[in-house]
This record gives C-alpha cells, sequence and structure tokens, in this order.
C-alpha cells in the first residue's frame, strides 16, 4: 500500500476494518513518511543530455544506523546491474537519492547468494540522499512476532521519469501479514491486485514493482509506541503470486559484514 494502495484483501475481517480505521485516523500517511525517509531511491541513467528515450533502472537503498557505522544496505543483484551499467558506457550516471554515487568505492561486502550487498556511508552521503539513517536499539533487531504487522517499501522505477537532468520518483509501501517468517527468508503478500485503495488513485493493473529490490521490509511494532522496525531486505517481488521476499538483517553483522554461514 502507498499513496495509491492500503490493506490488502488477504488480512481476515477483523484486521481490515482496522487497517481502515487507521487509515482514517491518518496513520498511514504517518507510515508512510516514516518509511520513506529511512530508505532513497538507487538508479542509473544515461547523463547524455540528447538521450532522453533511456529509461530510469534501479533499486532501493535502505540506511542503518549500527554502533559501529552507516550502513547502506541494498540487493546484490541491483549493485551488480549497476556497476555493470556504468562499466558499458562512460555516459552513464549513478545516484542516490538525491546526489552521486559509486557503488563500487563504499562496499563493506556483498554476496550473491544472500544477495545482500552493504555499503559504508557518511552521514553527509545519507542526509545528501534526503534520508535518515534506521537506528535500531539493538543490532540485529527481534525478527517477525505473530502480533506484527509487515510494511514492504521501495521505489519502483516504473514510477519513476527522467526529464533531461531532473528526475522524478514515486515511492511505494504495502502493509499485510507476515506469511514466510524463516531463519534464511521472510516475506509477506501485497494482494495488491484486491488491495482496498486508500490514497488518490490505484496502481495500474499489472504494474512491474522491479526497484523495490533493496528495500525495506518494517515489522510494524504495536507492543507499547507503535513504530517500525528493519527486519528484512528486498530481494524479489514475485508477479505472479505478488509475494515480497526478502533476506533477515539478522545476515548483516555490525560492521556490515555478511554472516555466511547462514547462506542457502
Amino acid at each position: 500500500m502507498n499513496s495509491s494502495d492500503a490493506a490488502p484483501d488477504g488480512l481476515n475481517p477483523a484486521e481490515v476494518r482496522e487497517m481502515l480505521e487507521l487509515g482514517r485516523s491518518g496513520l498511514f500517511s504517518t507510515l508512510e513518511e516514516s518509511a520513506k525517509r529511512l530508505t532513497a531511491p538507487f538508479f542509473w541513467y544515461s547523463a547524455d543530455p540528447d538521450s532522453s528515450s533511456n529509461p530510469v533502472v534501479g533499486g532501493t537503498m535502505c540506511f542503518v544506523r549500527t554502533s559501529v557505522r552507516v550502513l547502506g544496505i541494498s540487493a546484490a543483484h541491483v549493485h551488480r546491474d549497476c556497476v555493470k551499467a556504468l562499466s558499458a558506457s562512460s555516459d552513464m550516471a549513478c545516484q542516490l537519492g538525491a546526489h552521486t554515487f559509486t557503488p563500487q568505492d563504499h562496499i563493506v561486502d556483498i554476496d550473491d547468494a544472500l544477495d545482500i550487498v552493504t555499503y559504508d556511508l557518511s552521514e553527509i552521503q545519507v542526509t545528501a540522499a534526503r534520508a535518515y539513517a534506521h537506528a535500531p536499539a539493538v543490532w540485529p533487531p527481534p525478527p517477525p512476532r505473530n502480533a506484527d504487522y509487515a510494511v514492504a517499501a521501495g521505489w519502483p522505477w516504473n514510477l519513476s521519469a527522467q526529464e533531461t537532468t531532473r528526475f522524478s520518483h514515486q515511492f511505494l509501501h504495502f502493509i499485510g501479514r507476515f506469511n514466510i517468517d524463516g531463519v534464511r527468508q521472510i516475506g509477506m503478500a501485497t494482494h495488491r491486485s484486491h488491495s482496498v485503495p486508500w490514497g488518490q488513485r490505484s496502481l495500474p493493473p499489472g504494474l512491474n514493482l522491479g526497484g523495490m529490490s533493496g528495500g525495506p521490509l518494517f515489522a510494524l511494532r504495536t507492543d507499547g509506541l507503535m513504530r517500525l522496525e528493519l527486519v528484512g531486505v528486498i530481494s524479489d517481488f514475485i508477479q505472479s503470486i505478488e509475494q515480497v521476499l526478502a533476506r533477515p538483517v539478522d545476515l548483516i553483522a555490525l560492521d556490515g559484514t555478511l554472516v555466511r554461514s547462514s547462506a542457502l
């Protein structure tokens, strides 16, 4: 769900009523803003001003402040695609939010089997991306619990547009329930084709959500103060069954190195 889509009807009727009530209370817009500010579009494009036909392509990056460093986290396949595009043409450029980014210069660790990449970032870079770093009380945060709602978020490139050197991006998020809760993979079904719209418009039917890879999968904690906690990094969206898949963040150590003993 986002400013286009809301609670999927995969929730039970009581939960749908709860979601609609929360929407009327203004919570959805608050959640959207909270999730949005912890991420940025991570994209590449042709910097040639005469090449207006090249689409914006990319993924999403989320930001975490641990006790060791500020991390940028995304999907390994997004990094690989970006570096390949930059290597193929001198006209290609990469951005993280609002500023130029050279991903290969900031890598802490990457693993294709886990489909996670981590970057060492500065506070200035996160600010320049017009974002904030998620600062959980402990790292990694506790895994999803039965009482938690799931919030998946990202910046689909099919909702992006390029006009010469200016770009516009649209943030997207869904609220639902965790339906996969494993040691190596977690996930949620978006049920977006049957979702309950709460914003100004619904998503176009069949919209490819490529670009959400690398985005956060949050648990919406409702014990005490309602808050979002990062529990996963999106690795895939399976269009045919409307399923978000993510890697648990406990595969990422405090310093950003990856815990390969849990790899598939």
